[in-house]
């Protein structure tokens, strides 16, 4: 199949904007309880507008047990 059509207009409007946000692991809705390790991790989610992709990461936190990064 084709890639789809890249929308210029949309690209040059939102060139090097992005939307940041801040989020946590939550407890599952199966009624599982989170894993001690995952509780207060943090991610920083960041939305890419020029081409509505996303992506996750993982800050680095000293002594966490947990490597950072995508």
């Amino acid at each position: 199949p084709t890639p789809p059509k890249k929308d210029l207009k949309k690209l040059k409007e939102n060139s090097g904007r992005t939307l940041r946000f801040s989020i946590a692991m939550k407890n599952p809705a199966n009624g599982t309880e989170m894993k001690p390790c995952n509780e207060g991790r943090i991610f920083v989610l960041m939305l890419f507008l020029e081409d509505d992709t996303i992506t996750i990461r993982e800050p680095p936190l000293r002594n966490s047990g947990h490597i950072g990064g995508n």
